[in-house]
């Protein structure tokens, strides 16, 4: 194994697993994740229709690329699959926060899709399962595979677009509708109110959600009482 190659297994195996721990997190719910139903949830405010083709999808590329792209197995689809994950994410939940991760920004799921990038250039090295099987790629089929990968993201795009402008002042206007009109502090036994594991209180499941997403995918959790950096709820 040279100095190299031993690079890029590192690289592949942070980058992988990092893409499937937060793959887990939606579809098992582990490590404060929102499990596989309220991923579909975030799905359907993201609006993404069918929602569950998308819920799906996104958690297949997420899951099971970064798996794949740890262990070095089908290497090309792997990052293909992922930059299209990329792209969807960061279109949707971080673009419009800026750059900085504590903003719930681009930084850290744009480094992560920069190195998937770079793997899909390099390939996964001598150290991985693609070498030890014997598959090799063309430049022709991970283009491809990548042109696919892209190609799909921006069909799903081009769907929330489409979904979240027809409805009424668009998908802000949905943020908007989920503010509580309530006090903070729940009545005893409501069935209203949810709880995650920061011990923030929500009006509700969807919200609850929204802020998973747009605050904890990228490591950025609530602590109890600060407000919502989507929406500014409590405030």
């Amino acid at each position: 194994m040279t100095p190299g190659d031993l690079g890029l297994l590192i690289l592949r195996l942070m980058i992988g697993l990092t893409f499937a721990a937060h793959g887990a997190q939606k579809v098992f719910g582990w490590w404060s994740g929102p499990g596989y139903a309220g991923w579909r949830a975030g799905v359907e405010h993201m609006g993404l229709r069918p929602v569950g083709f998308w819920a799906l999808v996104s958690t297949a590329a997420q899951l099971g690329g970064g798996v794949l792209l740890a262990v070095g197995l089908l290497t090309p689809l792997a990052t293909a699959a992922l930059i299209a994950q990329s792209v969807v994410i960061v279109a949707l939940v971080n673009l419009q926060k800026g750059f900085w991760n504590a903003n719930g920004g681009v930084e850290f799921p744009l480094s992560l899709a920069a190195g998937v990038v770079a793997l899909a250039g390099t390939g996964s090295g001598s150290a991985s399962l693609d070498a030890a099987l014997g598959l090799s790629y063309s430049a022709e089929v991970r283009g491809l595979l990548i042109a696919v990968g892209v190609l799909g993201a921006l069909v799903a795009l081009a769907i929330s677009r489409i979904t979240t402008s027809g409805a009424p002042g668009g998908g802000r206007a949905t943020l908007a509708r989920l503010r509580p009109t309530v006090a903070r502090t729940p009545a005893a036994g409501s069935a209203s109110w949810f709880r995650d594991a920061t011990l923030v209180t929500y009006p509700n499941e969807s919200h609850m959600f929204l802020h998973r997403v747009g605050q904890i995918y990228f490591g950025s959790r609530l602590r109890a009482g600060d407000p919502c950096r989507t929406c500014g709820w409590p405030r």
